[in-house]
């Protein structure tokens, strides 16, 4: 039996990122909102705040998805490849103001777009892994919530921090 191709031995890691992403969502949220006046003439701290949202909004979808018992493994294959096509159509916008924005030629905004194309192209293959009964499976889905946890932590960091920054420039 090959465990990627099995989401019943998956459960554990699926229900702890569920958890993760929604608390941390929730949280986020919270945060975001209570300072959005903030974020009106800073462009980039919005992005990264929407992408942040984004981001823990799929990792828990997906880590859901996962989780659905009693589903047929082609069944989620192909709802992992229809959520992360869904999810690129709506981010493809934030990564083009991302690299068109004045000021992004930091290696880290790079290093994020890149392993998010990483993340994406692993869950469409872990996808179709599923579908065909055939290879790695969820092997190449379960590095996604976590990588997007990551991601969204420093997301949340560096917007907070920005908003910290800006108001330590107006005093």
């Amino acid at each position: 039996m090959n465990a990627g191709l099995e989401p019943s031995p998956w459960h554990d890691i699926f229900t702890t990122t569920a958890t993760i992403s929604a608390a941390l969502l929730g949280l986020y949220f919270v945060a975001i909102s209570l300072r959005l006046q903030e974020f009106e003439d800073r462009p980039l701290l919005l992005s990264r705040a929407r992408g942040g949202l984004r981001g823990l909004m799929i990792g828990l979808m997906l880590s859901v998805l996962v989780l659905i018992p009693a589903q047929p493994d082609r069944v989620l294959g192909v709802e992992l490849v229809a959520a992360e096509i869904t999810y690129l159509l709506i981010i493809a916008p934030a990564f083009a103001f991302t690299y068109r924005a004045p000021r992004i030629d930091d290696a880290a905004s790079r290093a994020i777009g890149a392993l998010s194309v990483l993340v994406i192209a692993g869950v469409v293959t872990g996808g179709v892994s599923l579908m065909i009964d055939r290879g790695p499976g969820l092997y190449l889905v379960i590095p996604a919530p976590l990588a997007i946890i990551l991601i969204s932590t420093y997301f949340a960091w560096s917007v907070m921090f920005g908003i910290a920054g800006r108001r330590g420039e107006n005093r």
